[in-house]
């Protein structure tokens, strides 16, 4: 591979030297809510806000945000001609579709999602990767609670599916709830997620155990950081993709070839960075480089732009503290919206936004903001300067003081005015340290630039000894009332220093700074006369003192009060956290009655609340008026918690819950619905059971192990009958479980949205019974039947199911109808928990039927044995093979062979099975059926003969009598070959031995001529050779010379 850096870059061209490869980059990229695809990678306009056009748009290159796909499948359309995702996706809330809606959807274009990937209660789909066949890499650049990858209670899906995912960056995965998943445990995801090791969390999808195995068609690969022998793929079709141990890391193509270093996720058409799925580092038009070219940026650690096109990027939609709609600057190679530490943000002459160095301590701009807590404190860490009003209400919490000195010590400036007030914890305003010059560019009650109101334990303001004396109050007035700690010597001594005015009893009282004021006390008459579920409106008259100007304004004390018990002192403390909320009301208008807005309240809860008013020290008339009660409308409920279901038997299942943890009402029932998911054929097909059988023991053992979590469960929950009763302590571990409930909130709260209109109606509590709207929408929709139920209890046994049969069960908690107003009856009902659970099997629904099996002798031949039976009638969900057992029953110690053949095979042969090849004798057989859940018992035995074939047709004779006499007739020509043949005369050659005398041959007496002789038998072998009986005319005993 060559080493080429881009050095110089040109947009009309490119680059097309020196690409460098290097190391893997994280994007930091943005989250939004509800959004699609935009196109708006543009040029900066100098003169306006708005961008032109750019070579290298978005919308050319398939460049998408964050897309939120909800309610209906016709959303995906969002994701039409997206290549990459800059953001998130999430598919959310599809409750109305079956899986032929999704039949043309397909996006095999999209690659590369910089965030994380959501699915969550899609109804009716089966395959996430048919969604995106192609999806390479998961980035991670932001996660939902550490995940990347989350598929959360999808009840219809049964593979993920994504053949193309190599490279998860960041994160880890988080698949839940989803009953009829297979495949989830056939992935090595620490390979494909490394950093989220340890982090994977799978929970209630199906037992691998009864689904489909991988390919047998192709060698799939095995983990490679686990000790599992298991193999890794997708599904049934397709293996997980492991490049080879030569690519040292590199990604590979889908035919193991090993692609340039700089790829990612894989690489099509080539093996140079320009053929790259997506880009280990950055992206520079259509190649992959190291590191971004001079004149370029980084953005997002992602992609390379020029100048023009930073400017032209679009704010995020949730940054803070930033309205310009294009934020982005080019700074020190990076297309950023911050300035980093030690730079300054500043508008140049030509319009455009820089980062300058700052001399000395930084500038940092930010809004107005409301200090009531350290959370929003922390918010201002390092600002310099409040472009606004800086109001500071803190009642109570640990280290108070301490956070506002790690947070505010940078304030110089404050446009506007500051207002300390019912600050309970502050004894001094030195967290302010740095703080010179109030503007009082906008006033409070178009007055003030310094309001300190009821601090009851402020003793100074600064300590002028210790910083410098250069603070300035440009424009306004002091404001100080009700300190009385506060002494009036520091309040003069900061007029002194800021080179004020003298001051009036009605800016600064003398007799309530630094003294406790008793004051003559009118009743003010105050009423409720508008509530909501999270908000009040309120009025009470106006006082009318002897002196107008003396009032200074009222405040409204509201607490959350259970009984009808609150009094206005018991239980206060100086330093707050004594529950009771304090807001000031000014008085801007003369009118007789006050109107205040009591907001971010909670729902269906009861409320004491008494307003008092404020006046100037001087004054010794007031009011303040008598504690008045009232409870807040209800609301919808949030949904049942700690859903769980008992299998007691394999016709029922038993359903508790606990109730909502906010009512938001006076709950009055449960709607408990169910429906039967019918296990998919398709899916049990695609595994042949006679050669991977499942195994029902492990299944026993994890069923055995749920049974004793669900009865600890169940004691650890219940409290003890008796209180002489010493039962030993047990410690529970909710870590887990908390886990689940802190995901599920957070789930709740980025997917659940307020809708403007009602576009789903709720069951109706007035009527007790499940709304028109409801009913309707599931009658149109085709698939299984939804029962739902109205119960009174936390607990409910759902009876007459079929044996092990999948249901999925929703609970949700109902209110009753508050009042003749409440008539939306959308917010009755709270939203669904849900959960899954299958019956228990049924022990003889799986029985084949004792009449059968039918067996009959094959008329083709007599080996073979053709079989028939009915297949169970109502089996423990799907049937997935049938064992034929025979043996011969007339041999003790013949074994018995066992035929497999699976059901998909049994029913295309027309429910016949042939036994093929037996050899003749007496038989026994017997069948049985296995399923899902067990293995049926076998049929009562039947026996068979198979005899011995005699039906030869003539032809066959005919044949063997043929082949008797032609063995006859070789036999009888040999014979009288061998016996009227004459041995021919044969010379005697001898070699003389010249130890010993010549030898003259001469015949002796007892010789015979050899065709004399016929041979009878052999006798033995003798010192010359071979002895024969033979025949002549008397016997002989001959000698066969050996050959020598």
């Amino acid at each position: 591979m060559g080493s080429d850096t881009c050095q110089h870059y040109n947009v009309s061209s490119g680059c097309y030297v020196h690409n460098k490869t290097g190391e893997v980059a994280l994007i930091k990229i943005i989250i939004i809510l509800v959004i699609t695809c935009s196109s708006v990678f543009v040029t900066y306009a100098v003169s306006t806000d708005s961008p032109t056009s750019s070579p290298d748009d978005d919308k050319t290159l398939g460049v998408c945000r964050s897309v939120d796909v909800r309610n209906s499948v016709q959303m995906f359309s969002a994701l039409k001609g997206c290549r990459i995702v800059e953001g998130f996706v999430q598919i959310v809330l599809i409750d109305r579709a079956n899986d032929s809606d999704y039949s043309g959807i397909s996006f095999p274009e999209l690659t590369e999602i910089t965030g994380y990937l959501l699915f969550y209660r899609v109804q009716g789909l089966r395959s996430i990767g048919q969604i995106f066949p192609n999806l390479a890499v998961l980035r991670g650049s932001t996660l939902f609670l550490n995940y990347a990858l989350v598929v959360f209670e999808m009840l219809h899906l049964q593979e993920i599916g994504l053949t193309s995912l190599t490279d998860i960056l960041r994160g880890a995965v988080y698949i839940v709830k989803n009953p009829m998943l297979c495949f989830w445990d056939t992935i090595d995801w620490d390979l494909i997620a490394p950093n989220g090791k340890g982090l994977h969390y799978f929970d209630g999808n199906k037992m691998s155990n009864v689904c489909p195995k991988c390919p047998t068609n192709q060698t799939c690969p095995l983990s490679l950081t686990t000790t599992d022998s298991e193999t890794l793929c997708w599904n049934s079709r397709y293996c997980q993709r492991i490049c080879p141990s030569h690519c040292n890391g590199s990604s590979c193509s889908a035919s193991g070839e090993c692609c340039h270093s700089t790829c990612l996720g894989g690489c099509q058409g080539g093996l140079d960075s320009g053929h790259c799925v997506a880009c280990r580092n950055y992206r520079l038009l259509k190649r992959c480089v190291n590191k971004c070219p001079d004149k370029t940026y980084e953005y997002l650690n992602h992609r390379c732009l020029d100048e023009q096109q930073c400017y032209a990027k679009a704010k995020p939609l949730e940054t803070e503290f930033n309205t310009r709609e294009y934020p982005y600057k080019p700074f020190n190679g990076k297309c950023t919206i911050s300035c980093p530490p030690g730079f300054l943000e500043v508008r140049a002459n030509d319009g455009k936004y820089k980062c300058e160095r700052c001399t000395g301590i930084c500038k940092k701009e930010c809004p107005a903001s409301n200090i009531d807590s350290i959370a929003s404190a922390q918010k201002l860490h390092g600002c310099t300067s409040i472009k606004g009003a800086l109001n500071i209400q803190i009642r109570g919490g640990s280290n108070v003081v301490k956070e506002l000195e790690e947070n505010l010590n940078m304030v110089e400036e404050i446009d506007d005015y500051l207002k300390v007030v019912r600050s309970f914890p502050l004894v001094s305003l030195n967290f302010l340290k740095n703080l010179r010059v109030i503007h009082g560019q906008k006033l409070e009650s178009s007055k003030y630039a310094l309001v300190v109101l009821d601090n009851q334990n402020l003793v100074e303001l600064w300590d002028w000894k210790t910083r410098s004396s250069d603070f300035q109050i440009k424009q306004g007035k002091l404001f100080f009332h009700f300190n009385p700690k506060l002494c009036l010597s520091k309040i003069e001594k900061l007029r002194d220093v800021a080179n004020l005015g003298n001051f009036t009893d009605l800016e600064v009282a003398k007799s309530s700074n630094g003294d406790k004021v008793a004051c003559n006390v009118t009743t003010l008459r105050v009423e409720v006369y508008k509530k909501r579920s999270q908000a009040a409106l309120i009025k009470w008259e106006q006082f009318k003192g002897p002196d107008t100007r003396s009032l200074l304004g009222y405040v409204v004390y509201l607490i959350e009060a259970p009984y009808q018990n609150v009094t206005m002192y018991d239980g206060r403390d100086a330093c707050g956290g004594d529950g009771w909320r304090v807001e000031d009301v000014s008085v801007e208008n003369k009118d007789k009655w006050i109107n205040h807005l009591l907001a971010r309240l909670k729902p269906f809860t009861q409320y004491a609340l008494y307003v008092k008013t404020y006046t100037i020290a001087s004054e010794k008339d007031g009011a303040q008026s008598q504690i008045q009660y009232f409870r807040t409308a209800a609301d919808t409920p949030t949904e049942p918690r700690m859903l769980k279901v008992y299998k007691d038997k394999s016709y029922e299942l038993r359903v508790e819950w606990q109730p909502p943890l906010h009512p938001n009402g006076n709950l009055t029932h449960y709607i408990v619905s169910y429906v039967h998911e019918k296990d998919s054929e398709d899916t049990v097909e695609q595994r042949n059971y006679c050669s991977e059988p499942i195994d029902h023991n492990l299944i026993d053992r994890q069923k055995n192990e749920e049974q004793q979590t669900q009865q600890k469960t169940k004691e650890t929950t219940d409290e003890p009958k008796d209180e002489n009763c010493h039962c030993p302590q047990k410690v529970v571990d909710n870590t887990q479980r908390e886990k689940e409930i802190h995901f599920e909130d957070q789930l709740q709260n980025l997917i659940y949205v307020k809708r403007n209109t009602v576009s789903r109606g709720k069951r109706s509590t007035s009527e007790n019974q499940l709304d028109s709207e409801e009913k309707s929408s599931i009658q149109k929709l085709e698939g299984p039947r939804v029962v739902s139920v109205i119960v009174n209890t936390t607990s409910y046994t759902i009876r007459d199911l079929h044996h092990f049969a999948l249901y999925n069960i929703k609970v949700r908690a109902c209110r009753e109808k508050e009042d003749e107003n409440d008539t939306n009856t959308s917010h009755h009902c709270s939203s669904e928990s849900l959960t899954s659970a299958r019956t228990k099997p049924r022990v003889t629904a799986d029985d084949l039927d004792p009449q059968y099996p039918f067996w009959e002798i094959s008329n083709k031949s007599t080996s073979e044995v053709l079989l028939r039976w009915m297949e169970p009638a109502d089996p423990n969900s799907l049937i997935v093979n049938y064992e034929i057992e025979y043996r011969r029953v007339d041999h003790e110690n013949y074994k018995p062979i066992i035929e497999c053949v699976t059901s998909k095979q049994f029913q295309s042969s027309g429910n016949i099975y042939i036994l093929r090849n037996l050899s003749p004798g007496n038989y026994s057989l017997r069948i049985s059926a296995t399923s899902l859940a067990r293995k049926g018992n076998w049929t009562v035995p039947k026996y068979f003969f198979i005899e011995e074939d005699s039906t030869l047709t003539f032809l066959h004779w005919a044949l063997v009598i043929l082949t008797i006499l032609f063995i006859i007739m070789v036999f009888v020509v040999f014979y009288f070959r061998k016996q009227y043949t004459k041995v021919p005369d044969r010379k005697l050659i001898t070699s003389v031995n010249p130890e010993y005398v010549p030898t003259v041959y001469e015949p002796d007496d007892w010789e015979v001529s050899r065709s004399r002789v016929k041979l009878l038998k052999e006798i033995g072998q003798g010192s010359f050779g071979m002895v024969y009986d033979a025949i002549n005319t008397l016997h002989y005993a001959i000698i066969n010379h050996s050959k020598r």
